[in-house]
């Protein structure tokens, strides 16, 4: 019983969550193909929060190298990117 608004906007959202998969998981394998070992990606209000592992001591420049993989997958920018790292070992 819901209106044809209603019924366009929840298909929208659909295709909106679809589409955040799907760059969630493209992130995911990109990033661990760089030689990270664990990658898990979260993408909501054109915000992205990623937690990685990496064996040795996390620098600057591998926040480089997953915020290009980032803005390369999907439209959100560089300061609305947010990296939580880990060692692994």
């Amino acid at each position: 019983e819901a209106s044809q608004e209603e019924i366009q906007r929840a298909v929208e959202e659909s295709a909106d969550i679809a589409k955040n998969m799907l760059s969630e998981s493209n992130i995911e394998s990109l990033v661990q193909s760089k030689g990270y070992t664990d990658c898990v990606v979260f993408i909501q209000n054109e915000e992205c929060s990623i937690v990685v592992g990496k064996n040795t001591a996390f620098t600057a420049e591998d926040a480089a190298i997953i915020k290009d993989i980032v803005v390369g997958q999907c439209a959100v920018t560089y300061e609305n990117i947010k990296i939580v790292d880990h060692i692994t070992s």
